[in-house]
């Protein structure tokens, strides 16, 4: 790991790291600040503790995404831009394997969608519904089956044929809603 990055960053590119090797709830601030050779003074300076390093985390993973809406409407054209699509992200893994496979990735990323995120998650589902709970329910449905397809799909090679079925699954359950609520 290179001195010169801001504590923060280093920070969090060491518990990117840790997280290749254990679960998030395992690691300690001693150890984090150790991998990320930084005082527990430069920690506590960016986080109260490594829960809420593992939420930027989370956050910074959301960043790196394209917005649902994005996928849906432009889904062939969204595979290999620089924001690449959840499943995508969840399949490939790449450097952020360790945190999208950790047992806390699916609670915080859906909690962190909920609140912070909620144009880019929930923003499709309220044109297309006005109750606010409702869509907050499709959007979780959305999501959640995102995930487990993508997870549990792996590398399979015909993923683009599974990917492509799921997308025109969501945009028709837009359209019913749509119309549901015309």
């Amino acid at each position: 790991m290179e001195r010169t990055q801001p504590g923060k960053r280093r920070i969090e590119d060491a518990l990117m790291a840790l997280l290749s090797t254990e679960r998030a709830r395992d690691i300690t601030v001693s150890e984090l600040c150790r991998a990320a050779h930084v005082s527990r003074s430069t920690f506590y300076a960016h986080f109260a503790n490594v829960d809420e390093a593992y939420r930027e985390l989370v956050r910074r993973f959301i960043f790196g995404t394209s917005a649902m809406r994005t996928q849906l409407r432009a889904a062939a054209s969204v595979e290999g831009t620089v924001r690449p699509p959840l499943c995508t992200l969840l399949r490939d893994g790449g450097p952020c394997q360790g945190l999208v496979d950790d047992d806390a990735f699916v609670e915080t990323y859906m909690e962190l969608c909920e609140t912070e995120f909620q144009e880019q998650t929930l923003g499709i589902w309220l044109e297309v519904c006005p109750d606010v709970e409702v869509a907050r329910t499709l959007c979780r449905f959305q999501l959640m089956g995102c995930i487990a397809a993508a997870k549990a799909a792996g590398a399979q090679a015909d993923w683009e044929r599974s990917k492509t079925a799921l997308d025109a699954f969501i945009r028709g359950g837009l359209n019913a809603v749509r119309q549901m609520n015309a």
